[in-house]
């Protein structure tokens, strides 16, 4: 609807100024659309407004308890009224325009009348002081009587020292309200009762306060769209009529043009000041949207999270850009490159998967050198263990995020190249008790089932948490920072240096194709490994025992 009379502007709402009758209409043919004269809707809406005032009361503002005193307004044919006594009793006369009341030893004291004349109601109050009470209270607003949704008006009671203070909303106690200070949140009569002790109290006069409705959120609309390396950057504007705009690049304007791109958002206000917020409206520069991650997982190698994708066939695409979640939430950062022309797949070498779940999201740099937006999130399982009661063992994780998915596998073994399913559990639980663990060190690990996903290097069907074992938590702790490697780079050998790394420990060498070239156990506190008969080229060195060891061997 459209205020057509009475109104300066059209806007969504319309408060008219005095009485008087407002004619509303919806405008159903535009001309600018069907190309014929405008034409407004049949039985335009009309509204009548009537401005009412209920009558002053009339009656002794002084009195003396236990005494009756008459109050009384004019008797207007087609009124109703309803009277309440603060501090006293209605004895006769409630429905009329007079009554009878009697008050009570102390107070506070007031009269108060609600006028209705069959289509509008207001209400009229008397201060009543009792005869050996003085005492009086205001209240005054130190901010605007009107304010924002969900925002305040702090009310102040203006009163003699050395009284006590209840504040009321419509006439019911607010409680614990009782300071001469109130920060008010709702529309509604505010007053403040005063209480000097026993025999002496007031009422202050009502304060009205209204919360505005809250400010309709802006819509952003985006125009245009990139189709080459020379076409025009889009538009973003925020639609509605406000009176400022902040848009979250710190620009003012209600139009901007992006140049980069992500989510965009405004802020903005209108003329009292009361504020909304848009939603993120994203923009995607590139000539193409960004790629979906498929899976991330802990890749067996290398100990390190990886991440998988499927390129697309096509011309358009320079390289893919991985991003990683930051110490912030919500707040990504790249972390590296992949050419299109490469595998897509993308080792996180600075990820620890046995401290933690990381997350991540994906972009493409097209063939202009544009960075798109970025995909959505996909986060690794985090496996972590802990001794239950009568030697049980509570596997508790952080489950996958960024696809849907029905089960955990659970497996367990005692080595992580030798385990089994132990069981299968619904998605929607992320702990598990294992009643009866094999002995000595057991390591357990989780798996989801994915939709086959075929990147470039090899397809995957499941993403795998990090390998945790019983080791961890109370028997077999090692300081790994202890464990020297040297010569490295080497040409014939090298030794493992450990004064806490318990003889008899496997110590397994893989090639970059993770096969396992060498094997051997610890023999103390230095363990010679020969490679002679090795390829030149970097090979890791892993011990099962402790899923966290990693060390890369440079062999010449």
């Amino acid at each position: 609807w459209t205020a057509i009379s009475g109104a300066t502007s059209s806007t969504s709402s319309f408060v008219p100024p005095s009485s008087g009758t407002y004619t509303l209409a919806c405008l159903v043919t535009p001309e600018g659309i069907t190309g014929l004269p405008a034409q407004w809707a049949n039985g335009c809406k009309t509204v009548v407004v009537n401005n009412f005032t209920a009558q002053s009361i009339i009656g002794n503002p002084n009195i003396t308890p236990f005494n009756p005193y008459t109050y009384l307004v004019s008797q207007v044919s087609g009124h109703s009224y309803s009277w309440t006594a603060y501090g006293g009793a209605v004895s006769s006369g409630q429905n009329t325009n007079q009554v009878s009341i009697i008050w009570a030893a102390t107070g506070p004291y007031q009269v108060m009348l609600v006028e209705n004349n069959g289509a509008c109601s207001d209400t009229s109050y008397l201060d009543v002081v009792g005869s050996s009470c003085a005492l009086t209270v205001n209240v005054i607003s130190i901010d605007p009587t009107t304010f924002c949704a969900n925002g305040q008006a702090r009310l102040i009671a203006n009163s003699s020292s050395g009284v006590s203070y209840q504040w009321k909303l419509d006439g019911n106690v607010l409680p614990g309200q009782t300071n001469d200070t109130l920060f008010a949140t709702a529309s509604g009569s505010y007053q403040v009762v005063a209480v000097l002790d026993a025999t002496c109290s007031a009422i202050s006069q009502p304060i009205s306060l209204t919360e505005l409705p809250s400010l309709t959120a802006p819509v952003i609309t985006l125009s245009g769209s990139p189709s080459s390396c020379n076409s025009v950057a889009p538009t973003l504007t925020a639609n509605g009529n406000y009176s400022t705009f902040l848009w979250n690049t710190g620009e003012i304007s209600q139009s901007i043009t992006p140049t980069a791109s992500g989510n965009y958002s405004v802020s903005v206000s209108d003329l009292i000041g009361c504020t909304a917020q848009s939603i993120p409206q994203i923009v995607n520069l590139a000539l193409l949207p960004p790629v979906d991650i498929c899976v991330v997982s802990v890749d067996s190698l290398t100990g390190r999270n990886i991440v998988v994708w499927e390129k697309p066939f096509t011309t358009l695409i320079d390289s893919f850009v991985v991003f990683r979640e930051s110490v912030v939430a919500n707040v990504y950062e790249p972390i590296g490159t992949q050419a299109y022309v490469d595998f897509s797949t993308f080792i996180d070498v600075q990820s620890n998967p046995f401290a933690q779940a990381s997350r991540y999201k994906l972009g493409l740099v097209d063939t202009c050198g544009t960075l798109s937006s970025t995909s959505d999130m996909h986060k690794t399982m985090h496996l972590t263990l802990n001794l239950g009661v009568g030697g049980t063992v509570n596997l508790i994780w952080s489950g996958y995020e960024g696809i849907n998915f029905g089960s955990y596998k659970i497996y367990r073994g005692t080595a992580p190249d030798n385990m089994s399913l132990l069981i299968t559990i619904q998605s929607s639980l992320n702990s598990y008790t294992d009643l009866i663990p094999p002995s000595g060190t057991v390591y357990y690990q989780l798996e989801i089932v994915i939709p086959g996903c075929n990147p470039t290097a090899f397809g995957f069907l499941s993403s795998r948490s990090n390998i945790a074992n019983t080791g961890s938590i109370g028997f077999d702790h090692v300081n790994l920072d202890d464990v020297v490697i040297f010569p490295n780079p080497t040409d014939v050998g090298f030794t493992i240096q450990s004064r806490q790394v318990k003889a008899g420990t496997l110590v397994q060498l893989y090639d970059q194709m993770g096969r396992m070239v060498l094997s051997d156990s610890i023999s103390g506190e230095s363990t010679y490994m020969n490679t002679s008969t090795l390829a030149s080229g970097i090979y890791l060195l892993r011990m099962p025992a402790y899923p966290g060891f990693t060390k890369k061997i440079s062999v010449q």
